[in-house]
């Protein structure tokens, strides 16, 4: 049985708190695996084809749902699809959106000791096949743009964790009737004409468009249900309202009735999706923050990845 290749990314918040993460994983590891630290994007292909050249069997990643997508864009490059090694998502970020979704608990150590322990016992792994999303050839799983892109642009400028996000939450609502500049920042929207797949575009004013493959959101909700049975597509959510509206409507239909059609929320689920706005439009995959080089971003549907049940 090959071994287990480990990418660990040292800048991500846990990580960087606990400094000695990545000897302790190495530790665990043995010699049934391999830890490489990597600091940088070109580190990280030099990484990747080492790991092709071993012919790992399985690519663990200790790092948040940035490290992961960032890591799964690259050996996507390196790796033939079809030769890809299967995943294991260590839980190291702050969110683990997609760990969540996977049904992962425990922290890096413990995560990557139930996988060692598993792939020296254990003849055959369970798998969890998810399907990505690919965006100028970068993947993921989570889309946003919009106003949770400028919300999680305004949240890393401290990074605080859960209950700093839990506060700029409560800040941007309370703004909405005491400081509206700052509110109107974050909460706007924009048109924009849709088109998904062959169907014919259609144009709305819109506070966010979402994209996932991923029934759950963070923080919990099952925005998508859809994504728990549909193997080949990703589910469009998009949210049209009035800024000022926004904060009270969009908090109840995501949160208290997530799975409902409401008039404020279109429900499709497709394969390929085309968003033109009158001006580039901030968006996030997987909590990275991207500015379109154009008005028009185009999500296709990426690998679909093979992740070991942890």
């Amino acid at each position: 049985m090959a071994g287990i290749g480990i990418i660990s990314n040292p800048h991500s918040k846990l990580n960087r708190r606990n400094p000695q993460r990545s000897a302790y994983l190495s530790y665990i590891a043995g010699k049934q695996g391999h830890v490489a630290v990597t600091h940088s994007l070109d580190e990280m292909e030099d990484v990747a084809r080492s790991f092709r050249n071993q012919e790992i069997s399985i690519l663990a990643i200790n790092g948040g749902d940035g490290t992961i997508s960032h890591t799964l864009s690259v050996f996507s490059r390196i790796y033939p699809h079809k030769e890809l090694p299967h995943i294991a998502v260590l839980r190291g970020g702050n969110m683990n959106v997609l760990a969540q979704n996977l049904g992962i608990k425990g922290t890096p150590e413990q995560v990557l000791y139930r996988l060692i322990e598993k792939h020296s016992t254990q003849p055959e792994l369970s798998y969890i096949r998810k399907q990505s999303l690919m965006i100028d050839g970068k993947v993921g799983f989570l889309f946003a743009n919009g106003t949770p892109a400028a919300f999680l642009e305004k949240f890393y400028e401290n990074k605080t964790g859960a209950l700093g996000a839990a506060w700029l939450i409560s800040k941007v609502v309370l703004s909405r009737f005491f400081w509206r500049p700052f509110y109107l920042s974050i909460v706007s929207h924009h048109d924009s004409t849709i088109a998904i797949d062959d169907h014919i575009p259609f144009r709305q004013a819109t506070i966010s468009v979402l994209i996932s493959t991923l029934p759950h959101m963070p923080m919990g909700p099952k925005l998508f249900p859809d994504m728990e049975h549909v193997q080949q597509g990703a589910q469009f959510i998009s949210y049209s309202t009035g800024p000022l509206e926004a904060s009270i409507l969009i908090p109840w239909d995501a949160f208290l009735r997530p799975s409902k059609t409401s008039r404020i929320k279109t429900r499709l689920v497709g394969k390929t999706f085309s968003i033109q706005n009158d001006k580039p439009v901030l968006y996030t995959l997987d909590g990275e923050i991207y500015t379109p080089k154009s008005p028009q971003v185009t999500i296709d549907l990426g690998p679909t990845f093979s992740f070991v049940a942890l």
